[in-house]
């Protein structure tokens, strides 16, 4: 049969698992067909030529086992184990074919989050990380004998390479979830440290000068090199205990260190230094270097947080538990995070990853939009790029050894900033430790006399370069500004951001106005924000904030600004009305460019909600624009009406509020959409009565004519059937506001 169709075939039956192999949906597979399938399954994947269609055979049997494991397919584990002991003395590709299998069904089981799944997976993880740990050991012996002393079978070599790093897959996903406590296990203590040694070899090995080994072979050596640095972080996050319990592990995380510091060398320099082409030859165009030094900064914060901020559990542990742990954790806390490791962690960061580097200006004004949302939105990316990563371990040492690391800091901060230096990215590097720091340093530096004396110049200066300057100084006041900044130097603080926003300014480029826009919202969102000396700056804001929106292209930057505004609005109150007839000529366009963005769609609700709460009864002169908005929202069964209705109804609600009774007639043909709303129910059912409330005291005429009255008493009997007290309360208040506006 063709290749296509029987990949069309395998693709439509992976599809097909959810929906038609659980037991009770409709159509369900009988309980024979699935014993065939199961067996045909495992034996046609076994001996599978194609590795495409293996792959996707793979993933049909993975979701199966995470259905029927261990009721229905007790044995799906152990006989994948018995094909491969008998695949492993004479037939590699059924041997390759089934740690394929095994990798899928082992990442499924691993998934699981109930005790009983995650119990049956620990009761067999014994036998398959034994024959495993086996099958490992053979093939890497294999394999780095030929890469080592050289010799003829080239395929073989490569073919049990292929073997080894499966084989390393699956006992990292299995040394992680398939033992509670994996440093008891012996078999456990002897791969991990088999591990250390090994990673030792493979990184000489690809690191020496001149190259020992090339491509393909050295690919898949890397490919092993970072399998092994997420077996060593993931025990690290996941068993913290287990981590420091585990022979060597403190000389593992220092040898993590010595491999970042020599990647920092590489990494950062006092001038703009551009990354060499050759040193991307990875499929997702980073050097191996990179990816292992980013799993050592994960792994060394990790070992922070097991000191300091250990994670709760709900499991009881018995004292003597408790007490052992504390003292592997002493061993972690004395034993490797040393004040000298310490000092010298937060000098590498601060000197060599905190730089501002070539790279990073090309890729600035490669792809300005997205550059910016890589480097400011924030999220879970950091763990991906190298500088946020090392901000986030920066700023856990700075917080965990302040006494060791305050005064060394000040001193370094004014070396740089002292003097009038011109050199950005020293300064830069300096200005990012200064804004992690904020919350440590506020006491002991005065940031308001650097804010006018320093900052003021810089932000001043007009050379191109100093963009890059003043897109820190935006992101070092945001940071400062809810730490310690006095309400004398608000103002200042005002003038700084307003210049950032200048688009006559050349220098000001989109990521300058764009940073400069997400961290105003830190000024005005603080707890200490005060009105009256914001408002001269107030109009200023807005329209350039306004005008920022229209050019920018990028949903998720527009929604940064738009968030911006939104906050000014609500801390302006009755004084941003002025300012909200422009604000509401840009949300049509924004709406419609938004597309099925319901993100922006959400945000677009929310500040014409704060726009109508700020304008009161002014605000019905928007209604022309908000119905429209509101009725499509709030379509039962529409797409919209699962992402929009809470924020929909909200505005809705302050809608009729502000509504003057002889100003509503627009918003009266939207009481038939209440009616669909009280039919369903939700736990939005007691804002739903609130509007018809509102209605009935804003329309009493159009509520208590026959025909709407007869239909709200039919619903309000309806809504009485509703156990929850609370709503029942307000069912009951809405029909005796009814009577008593009709009496």
């Amino acid at each position: 049969m063709p290749t296509d169709i029987r990949y069309l075939a395998v693709i439509q039956l992976k599809n097909g698992m959810d929906k038609y192999w659980r037991k009770g949906v409709a159509k369900c597979i009988q309980k024979a067909e699935k014993e065939e399938m199961r067996a045909k399954l495992l034996e046609g994947g076994m001996g599978e030529a194609n590795i495409q269609l293996a792959l996707q055979n793979a993933l049909v049997i993975s979701k199966i086992a995470r259905i029927d494991y261990p009721q229905d397919w007790p044995d799906v584990l152990t006989s994948l184990i018995a094909l491969m002991r008998v695949a492993s003395e004479s037939n590699q590709l059924r041997l390759q074919r089934g740690l394929l299998i095994l990798l899928q069904v082992v990442k499924e089981l691993a998934s699981a989050r109930l005790r009983k799944s995650q119990t049956a997976l620990q009761s067999v993880t014994p036998e398959i990380v034994f024959f495993l740990s086996n099958i490992y050991t053979q093939k890497v012996n294999q394999w780095y004998v030929f890469l080592s002393a050289g010799g003829d079978d080239e395929g073989g070599a490569m073919d049990a390479m292929d073997s080894s790093l499966l084989a390393l897959k699956i006992l990292r996903r299995l040394l992680i979830a398939g033992y509670k406590y994996p440093a008891q296990d012996k078999d456990v203590q002897e791969l991990w440290g088999h591990s250390q040694l090994q990673f030792g070899q493979l990184f000489g090995m690809i690191s020496h000068e001149p190259p020992l080994i090339s491509s393909p072979a050295k690919d898949l050596v890397e490919k092993h090199l970072l399998q092994l640095s997420k077996l060593h972080l993931e025990m690290a996050k996941t068993h913290a205990s287990s981590f420091a319990a585990l022979p060597n592990s403190v000389e593992l995380a220092r040898g993590y260190w010595s491999l970042i510091e020599k990647y920092g060398e590489a990494y950062g320099s006092s001038t703009f230094t551009s990354k060499d082409d050759s040193d991307v030859n990875d499929e997702d165009g980073r050097h191996v270097l990179e990816k292992l030094a980013l799993k050592g900064l994960s792994l060394l914060r990790s070992c922070l947080q097991m000191v300091f901020r250990p994670k709760l559990s709900f499991v009881y542990r018995s004292a003597e538990i408790k007490e052992a742990e504390k003292g592997l954790m002493d061993v972690i806390k004395f034993q490797l995070l040393t004040d000298e490791l310490v000092s010298q962690m937060a000098s590498v960061i601060v000197t060599k990853f905190f730089i501002f580097r070539q790279a990073d200006l090309e890729a600035w004004n490669e792809d300005p939009y997205e550059w910016e949302i890589r480097e400011d939105a924030g999220g879970d990316g950091w763990e991906f790029e190298v500088r946020p990563c090392s901000e986030k371990l920066f700023m856990d040492l700075v917080i965990n050894y302040k006494h060791l690391l305050a005064q060394p800091l000040l001193n370094f901060f004014q070396s740089v900033t002292g003097t009038d230096n011109s050199d950005i990215v020293a300064k830069d590097s300096v200005y990012t430790a200064m804004g992690i720091a904020a919350p440590v340093l506020s006491d002991s530096f005065d940031f308001d006399s650097f804010l006018a004396s320093t900052l003021v110049n810089d932000v001043h200066k007009t050379s191109p370069e100093y963009k890059v300057l003043r897109r820190r100084i935006a992101i070092l006041i945001g940071q400062w500004v809810t730490i310690k900044i006095s309400a004398a130097n608000r103002p200042l603080v005002y003038e700084i951001f307003k210049h950032l926003l200048n688009p006559a300014d050349s220098v000001n480029d989109q990521v300058v106005r764009v940073t400069a826009a997400r961290h105003l919202k830190s000024a005005v969102d603080d707890f200490s924000f005060e009105v009256e000396p914001f408002l001269p700056f107030a109009e200023d804001f807005l329209h350039r904030l306004m005008a920022l929106i229209r050019e920018l292209s990028h949903a998720e930057t527009q929604l940064a600004v738009l968030e911006t505004i939104r906050v000014i609005f609500i801390r302006l109150e009755l004084q941003a009305a002025p300012f909200a007839d422009e604000i509401v000529s840009l949300l049509p366009d924004l709406w419609t460019a938004s597309g099925e963005e319901h993100l922006m769609k959400q945000a677009i609700l929310t500040l014409l909600t704060n726009i109508v709460m700020a304008t009161k009864m002014h605000s019905v002169r928007y209604h022309p624009l908000i119905v429209p908005l509101i009725q499509r929202a709030v379509e039962h069964g529409s797409e919209m009406a699962v992402y929009l209705l809470e924020e929909a109804l909200d505005l809705w609600s302050n809608m009729l509020q502000q509504t003057p009774a002889a100003e509503s007639g627009p918003v009266i043909p939207l009481v038939d959409s209440v009616f669909p709303l009280l039919e369903i129910g939700s736990d939005n059912l007691s804002v739903v009565l609130g509007i018809l409330e509102s209605y009935v005291l804003l329309a009493p005429e159009v509520m208590l004519a026959d025909t709407t009255r007869l239909r709200v008493l039919s619903y309000m009997t309806n809504a009485l059937d509703i156990v929850k007290r609370d709503l029942i309360g307000l069912v009951i208040s809405t029909r005796s506001e009814e009577r008593r506006v009709g009496k």
